[in-house]
């Protein structure tokens, strides 16, 4: 007689479910609030574009922010805007190239560091930090804010809503059984969905299945995105670059969201991986560069290298004299955004015709 193994996990969002069910009332009386004009968001007097997603991190938003910045800076006068997440400060404050980490959070000063001419802000409240950055920067014409989605108190002209490929969100459940901040429907306000960290080359068949199950609306667009690894850079030396091998041993140490796709691309170019992971948006501490360099020393193999993200990165810089005088290999990966699928070539016009057709 064949025994059914009961699922643990199955068990887990069980016991869970009333809380679900619980967030999911707190959830619809907030945007009943914004539904029913019971609180009127801000609009602006420029376009301007939010990118969000309906989970808890990791679908890639600060490399579709680098992509939108890099298609409408050559044209228009852009500027950033962010809550700055993990930061230790409060209030609204301008990112400079020498403020911190810790000042203004990783995300918006990676976004400095890459474009050092774009206005890059930092402001919990969005409808109290446009102004204020208008009046600073009055020939700004677009602002892109990220991580917009749950933050109603604004209604961006061009709302993005970006979605992984590996876990869509009709997939997904609501917190703390799943990673839902709002349940699957909110996605209606969305304009355009994005699905993420595709395969390179998007199956037909499998791009009209998540088509067909994410049902977009008449005003929504659906677009399918990749992402792209160029040569890492040394830290701190970033003409320095690294070609990667299969005869090289690689620390990876990070503190991004998923690393899934990340450690899939790093298998096919090293020959063992050694990896420390840490929380999102995590502040190494003295100590855990101290564990990092020993970890290093211990890699007996004869290529050996240690590779982090563009914005772990930001945080790695606070450690740079530890870093230089013990002259620890760090390179920086530096990742892109792709579009793919059917349609892929059509973003860029869909974004410019948009702007283009904007009207107060």
């Amino acid at each position: 007689m064949q025994v059914k193994r009961k699922d643990p996990l199955k068990s887990w969002r069980i016991i869970l479910a009333p809380f679900s069910l619980l967030f999911a009332l707190i959830v619809w009386a907030r945007n009943a609030l914004f539904d029913y004009k019971i609180i009127r968001p801000a609009r602006f007097s420029i376009p301007t574009i939010g990118i969000g997603n309906l989970v808890v991190g990791g679908t890639g938003k600060t490399p579709h922010v680098e992509y939108l910045i890099r298609l409408l800076e050559p044209f228009i006068n852009v500027a950033a805007l962010s809550r700055g997440y993990s930061r230790k400060t409060i209030g609204f404050r301008e990112v400079t190239m020498t403020t911190t980490a810790q000042e203004s959070g990783d995300e918006p000063q990676l976004l400095k560091y890459k474009f050092p001419p774009l206005p890059v802000f930092v402001g919990e409240n969005r409808g109290l930090a446009i102004p204020q950055l208008l009046q600073k920067y009055p020939d700004v014409q677009t602002i892109i804010m990220d991580d917009i989605f749950q933050h109603r108190s604004v209604i961006p002209y061009l709302n993005i809503l970006l979605t992984e490929y590996s876990l869509p969100y009709y997939k997904d459940f609501l917190l703390p059984v799943g990673a839902l901040r709002e349940p699957a429907a909110g996605a209606k306000r969305a304009d355009c969905i994005i699905v993420t960290k595709c395969p390179p080359i998007l199956d037909p068949a499998t791009e009209a299945e998540y088509r067909r199950k994410i049902k977009p609306m008449d005003h929504q667009e659906v677009f399918f995105s990749t992402f792209t690894y160029g040569k890492p850079y040394r830290l701190f030396n970033p003409v320095e670059r690294l070609d990667l091998s299969p005869e090289t041993d690689i620390i990876l140490i990070s503190g991004i969201a998923g690393t899934d796709y990340l450690m899939q691309y790093l298998k096919s170019n090293s020959a063992q991986i050694h990896s420390l992971e840490f929380g999102d948006h995590h502040d190494f501490s003295n100590a855990e560069i101290g564990s990092l360099k020993t970890a290093y020393d211990g890699l007996i193999a004869a290529k050996k290298v240690i590779i982090t993200t563009e914005k772990d990165a930001v945080r790695l810089s606070r450690h740079r004299k530890f870093i230089i005088e013990n002259q620890l290999p760090i390179y920086n990966l530096p990742i892109e955004v792709r579009f793919t699928g059917s349609n892929g070539g059509l973003f860029n016009p869909y974004i410019r015709h948009k702007l283009l057709e904007y009207k107060y």
